[in-house]
C-alpha cells in the first residue's frame, strides 16, 4: 500500500500521478490524503454556478482524478488552504492566515492527523514533498514536515518528490502518462490540458511526459 500526502487538490496529479497509477497497475493499494480542499485556488469565470464554493467543486474533481489514478481511498484532513503569493524571499502564504489554515496549524497536530491515517491504512511506503515543498509553498513545506515526522514515528519508509538529477525511484512510463493527463484534466477549474502539455491557471505550459522522481 502506498499513501501519498499533498497540500491541495491537483498536487497529487502534477507531482505523483504517474507513480499512483503505476502502483495501482502493479497491484498495490493507493491511498490519497489531501490536507486542504483548495479554497483559495484561482478559477476563471464561468466554471462555477452562482453561489457554488470553489472547494466543493475541487473535492469532486479530486475524487474523479483519484479514480483515474487508481486510488482506492481519498481522505481530506480538513485544514484550510493558506493561499500563496510571491514575495522577496519566494513563495509565501497570502495575507493574514486563517487560524485553521495548514500553515498556521501546529506541526505536531498535522503529524498526528497523518499518523492516524497511517495507523489505519498500514502502508508500505509514504510519499510527500521534499523539505522545500518543491518551490517553497508554505503549505507544501508544512506537509513535508508533518509527513516526515509521522512516517518516522510509525516506522514507515518515507519518499520525497525529488528534483531533477539523482533519485532512488523514477517513474517514466508512457502507459501511465495518458492516465495522468486524464486525471489532470479532471481538475478542470485549475488545470488546462492541451496536447502534450498542461498549464495551471496562473502558469506557463509544462510538458506532460516529464519523469517523476522520488528519493
Amino acid at each position: 500500500t502506498m499513501v501519498t500526502f499533498h497540500a491541495h487538490p491537483d498536487d497529487e496529479c502534477i507531482v505523483a500521478g504517474g507513480a499512483m497509477r503505476k502502483a495501482a497497475d502493479d497491484g498495490h493499494r493507493v491511498v490519497l490524503v489531501v490536507a486542504t480542499r483548495g479554497e483559495h485556488g484561482e478559477v476563471d469565470d464561468g466554471f462555477l454556478t452562482d453561489g457554488e464554493p470553489l472547494w466543493q467543486r475541487r473535492v469532486i474533481e479530486t475524487h474523479a482524478a483519484a479514480e483515474i489514478l487508481g486510488a482506492v481511498r481519498v481522505e481530506f484532513l480538513g485544514y484550510v488552504d493558506s493561499g500563496m503569493s510571491w514575495g522577496k524571499r519566494g513563495a509565501q502564504a497570502s495575507g493574514i492566515l486563517d487560524p485553521d489554515s495548514l500553515t498556521a496549524a501546529d506541526a505536531g497536530e498535522v503529524a498526528a492527523d497523518i499518523a492516524a491515517v497511517l495507523i489505519d491504512v498500514e502502508p508500505d511506503v509514504v510519499v510527500s514533498y521534499a523539505a522545500d515543498g518543491g518551490y517553497g509553498h508554505p503549505d507544501h513545506v508544512r506537509a513535508h514536515e508533518a509527513t516526515r515526522t509521522a512516517a518516522q514515528v510509525i516506522g514507515v519508509p518515507f519518499y520525497v518528490i525529488a528534483p531533477r538529477g539523482r533519485a532512488a525511484v523514477v517513474v517514466n512510463d508512457p502507459a501511465v502518462a495518458q492516465r495522468k493527463a486524464a486525471a489532470l484534466a479532471a481538475h478542470r477549474t485549475q488545470v488546462l490540458v492541451q496536447g502534450d502539455t498542461f498549464s495551471l491557471s496562473s502558469g506557463e505550459p509544462r510538458p506532460l511526459g516529464e519523469p517523476e522522481r522520488f528519493d
